[in-house]
């Protein structure tokens, strides 16, 4: 039987719970060249036709990425969907970068990648038979297990493009390439023309970036697709994240691919503390530096359900009753 060593900071979390990455706080801009263009989203032009759109006063600091050629454009991600009534939407943000038609990728399914959503006509999904067995109608009701939150949106299918497909927006191609690891439905998009990742959750600067403790999580194809995302990229390509810092390079998706190897081999060695990230759930934390990675108690991660977050999550609180009481 596995015996948990609490360490006697068990209850502060690894990160404060407004800390980015580094000096980086909720609500300041990421860099000098992002401004706020409204009491809600900033933005920031990586070149003439690819926009960073960001929340930084969302709970998760969010970024979200405009991506535009010369026929189409392609909208990763939808936001929050926190901001206030009287706050333009996210689409009406694209709406004043461009007026090609749009395709919204999704990078994944959880509630804050997701907000967005319905200001839209429909998704491109990625072509995966369990997603397509699922779609009814031409549309996909997104399960309490791959949304993570309560209000769980319906998508309109209006296209699908295969595992390592291409999207050709007329003058930039992006190529689509499932990523599972933090969810089994996971894009992660490359221009490689221009050298640029666009990872979603799959890979970010917030909190260490890596959190392989959610339903459908998997520690074993995060390994997989970190060494399959490093072997289609190199040293030179830029990687987006999509909360937090954005920009990331190639040493950083490495040494987590290592990192995650690591962790692995500890297993049970792992100590254990709260997070902000679940603040509801002890969780076993690996961290080298900024870089941590957080797990469920349970191992492998592949035992992460929502039953067991919700035993985990029920079992604390009677905890934190009998402490109490």
């Amino acid at each position: 039987m596995e015996v948990f060593m609490l360490k006697h900071d068990f209850f502060k979390p690894p990160v404060a719970r407004n800390a980015v990455f580094d000096h980086l706080k909720t609500g300041d801009l990421w860099s000098g060249k992002a401004r706020y263009i409204d009491d809600w989203y900033a933005v920031e032009m990586v070149d003439d036709q690819t926009v960073i759109i960001g929340e930084p006063k969302s709970s998760q600091y969010n970024l979200s990425y405009l991506i535009i050629g010369k026929e189409e454009a392609i909208l990763f991600d939808t936001g929050s969907g926190e901001h206030g009534p009287g706050t333009p939407s996210i689409r009406q943000v694209v709406q004043g970068f461009t007026d090609r038609p749009l395709r919204v990728v999704l990078s994944h399914f959880h509630y804050d990648h997701t907000g967005g959503v319905d200001a839209f006509d429909g998704v491109t999904m990625i072509d995966l038979p369990y997603l397509r067995a699922k779609v009814k109608r031409g549309t996909y009701r997104v399960s309490v297990w791959e949304h993570a939150g309560l209000k769980r949106p319906l998508l309109r299918v209006n296209g699908w493009v295969k595992p390592d497909g291409i999207i050709d927006l007329g003058g930039r191609t992006i190529q689509c390439v499932n990523t599972p690891g933090h969810t089994p439905e996971a894009i992660t998009l490359i221009d490689h023309h221009r050298k640029y990742v666009f990872t979603g959750d799959f890979m970010y600067k917030h909190l260490g970036g890596i959190l392989v403790f959610v339903p459908g999580s998997d520690h074993d194809e995060y390994i997989d697709s970190v060494e399959r995302l490093a072997a289609k990229t190199a040293d030179g390509y830029r990687y987006f994240g999509a909360h937090g810092l954005p920009e990331y390079d190639h040493a950083w998706l490495y040494e987590a691919g290592e990192e995650l190897v690591k962790a692995k081999a500890c297993k049970g060695g792992l100590p254990m503390s709260v997070s902000s990230v679940a603040p509801w759930i002890p969780l076993k934390v690996h961290g080298k530096g900024q870089l941590l990675i957080y797990f469920t108690p349970i191992y492998p991660a592949r035992l992460c359900s929502l039953r067991v977050l919700m035993g985990l999550a029920f079992l604390t609180v009677c905890g934190a009753l009998v402490i109490l009481l």
